[in-house]
């Protein structure tokens, strides 16, 4: 990448929020743009304890389609489904069939499958923990199961330690434990997604990747730990590394770290990942385990890499800047490399201040480091903007006429310009990152308000101050505020934008009475007299030559003038002090059309059969009971 100009390592001057031509470790990009440190799974008060000079005793956990978690208790001899939902818990508890439960996985049709080593086998069980088959064909002691889809089930087993693979009837796979003979040589858990097996391997230290087949597939990934327990969600794979007892992210497809998880070091017995990023930890073989909730945590560190860039033959660079926000209990570093060939690898050079003159060179690296103290709120975070870099080809006397630099005083006149480019530099690079402040997803916090004055927009109160990054959102939806503004959608919207609640509207003319012949017809239920006849006169109020015709343009009209105009709204009154209420009348009175008049309603929950029924508006499903309370028999 050749630059003859300042430049600015980023997309965000065009609005694509991109970062070409960089590498993320731990760190993740925000939809505006910025970078800050990968949101993490975090446990909750966070457990800490060292890593156990024994390995943790293989155990397991699963998750099923149905917010079941499965987990294996050895101690008991007994298996457990927590339904995460409700907290229903069901037990299976010294069954005949059963020895020693240790690794467990969810197969075809939410199959539960359980590693057994006791008795060397695998026993299939329905999802309600009712034994169906038992698997021994081949096995001898196995400790861990991932599945592999519809067509069968990868088995480690630890008598030899070998991994197998089984067919969907249990028939042993002698072509997959040929091929796999020799590697991997020390296996201690797997998993597997998408018919690709993950084998944590202690003599590479690694994680090795296989097909169906048993051939390995791409380089291993998490190289340098000792894998202790795997669980995969979408693209990531979650590794228990024994020596640290830390619990690694790692990038599926192109195997970067991302961190580790927050709050959590200890010893690992099993792991299971849901679809949403909740991990849910085992650190023994009883029943025990913890929750890692999603983005509940940053990692302590994380670091953006970028570079070689070109400055071009005759260029080099001179200065390299960050721009960031910096909270209390995290910092920011920057550290650049310079070389004459992009294929060199100096040393990094760490900066004094996140604005650094560089010795110049044709080639640069920049590396910038965003870290968290142990101190700092978990979630904390500094938010980098921008990194730039400016090559000195970029000089004031380029753009005088060529008659100055041919003067025998041009080397004067550079170093004099460049004095002047040094205080100007700046003001060029907020003049050409203005358009940034424009735009609500690149815009500083502070600017919102002032752009959402430009868009005649009321912010909703305390939005601004509260969450930055939703005002961003309501901004964009600006635009579709105005254009629904006074129709039905648009009310709705703007009362709850300002209120937290959405009404729903009745428009009156929806409801009005149609008399339809040969039909059941109320009078006053589904059929009404008009104020007036669609000939303008008055029912029970005919005399002779007191009425005459109406014109064409307003025949039929007081059939409609009574509803035209009017409309209901319906709001869930729960939840709502009388504060709350007058604030939801002074929003509608606001948006509503000036020519329409409202009716409010606020409904509180009466659950009547066949009146009111409509859970979450006028039908609230009760919690339990309030203390002390007794319930009738």
């Amino acid at each position: 990448m050749t630059l003859q100009q300042p430049t600015t390592l980023h997309a965000l001057l065009a609005g694509n929020g991109t970062w070409p031509d960089c590498r993320l470790d731990g760190l993740e990009i925000r939809a505006d743009g910025r970078i800050e440190l990968l949101r993490v799974p975090g446990v909750v008060p966070p457990s800490l304890s060292e890593p156990e000079p024994q390995p943790a005793e293989p155990s397991g956990l699963a998750l099923d389609s149905h917010c079941g978690l499965y987990l294996a208790d050895a101690a008991e001899h007994r298996l457990i489904r927590i339904a995460l939902d409700c907290g229903d818990r069901l037990e299976l508890t010294a069954h005949p069939a059963l020895g020693t439960p240790a690794g467990l996985c969810i197969g075809p049709h939410g199959q539960l499958f359980v590693a057994d080593p006791e008795r060397g086998q695998v026993a299939l069980l329905s999802p309600e923990l009712s034994p169906r088959a038992l698997w021994t064909e081949g096995l001898r002691r196995p400790v861990a199961v991932a599945p592999d889809g519809e067509l069968g089930l990868f088995v480690l087993d630890t008598e030899p330690r070998q991994l197998l693979r089984l067919g969907p009837g249990g028939e042993p796979d002698t072509a997959f434990t040929r091929r796999l003979a020799q590697s991997p040589a020390d296996p201690r858990c797997i998993a597997a997604s998408d018919g690709t097996l993950y084998v944590g391997d202690w003599t590479t230290r690694s994680v090795l990747r296989f097909d169906r087949t048993g051939t390995a597939s791409s380089p291993p990934l998490a190289e340098g730990t000792v894998p202790q327990a795997l669980a995969i969600s979408r693209d990531r794979l979650y590794v228990a590394d024994r020596t640290r007892g830390e619990i690694l992210i790692v990038a599926l497809d192109d195997g970067c770290p991302l961190g580790t998880v927050a709050g959590f070091r200890g010893p690992v017995s099993a792991l299971a990942a849901a679809p949403d990023g909740t991990l849910h930890i085992k650190t023994g073989t009883d029943d025990h385990h913890l929750t890692a909730h999603p983005a509940t945590g940053r990692p302590a560190h994380g670091t953006l890499h970028a570079g070689p860039f070109d400055a071009g033959e005759e260029g080099s660079w001179s200065r390299a800047a960050a721009t960031a926000e910096v909270p209390d209990g995290t910092d920011l570093f920057l550290a650049s490399s310079l070389a004459e060939a992009p294929d060199a690898a100096p040393p990094w050079t760490p900066a004094a201040a996140h604005d650094v003159l560089l010795d110049g060179g044709r080639y640069l690296w920049l590396q910038v480091q965003l870290t968290r103290t142990a101190q700092a709120p978990a979630t904390a975070s500094p938010t980098l903007l921008d990194v730039r870099a400016e090559s000195s080809a970029d000089d004031y006397l380029d753009h005088l006429p060529q008659v100055y630099a041919e003067q025998p005083g041009s080397e004067f006149l550079r170093r004099l310009l460049g004095l002047a480019k040094s205080v100007l530099g700046d003001r060029e690079d907020a003049i050409g990152l203005l358009p940034r402040d424009f735009d609500a997803t690149t815009a500083p916090a502070e600017l919102l308000p002032v752009l959402a004055q430009w868009l005649a927009f009321e912010i909703p109160q305390g939005l601004a101050e509260a969450d930055p990054d939703a005002l961003r959102a309501l901004l964009a939806e600006v635009p579709e505020l105005h254009r629904t503004r006074g129709t039905p959608h648009g009310v709705a919207r703007a009362v709850e934008l300002h209120t937290g609640v959405r009404p729903l509207l009745f428009e009156d003319f929806r409801a009005r009475g149609i008399w339809v012949l040969d039909g059941p017809s109320p009078l006053g239920t589904d059929t009404v007299l008009p104020a007036l006849s669609p000939d303008g006169t008055a029912p029970g109020a005919w005399s002779v030559g007191a009425g005459a015709p109406e014109e064409d343009g307003v025949r039929g009209q007081y059939l409609f003038d009574d509803t035209a105009h009017r409309f209901t709204a319906v709001v869930a009154g729960h939840g709502l002090d009388e504060c709350g209420r007058r604030r939801v009348g002074e929003v509608l009175d606001a948006e509503k059309p000036a020519h329409t008049a409202a009716h409010l309603c606020f409904v509180t929950a009466r659950f009547r059969v066949g009146v009111q029924a409509r859970t979450g508006l006028d039908t609230i499903v009760a919690g339990p009971p309030p203390e002390g309370l007794a319930l009738a028999p």
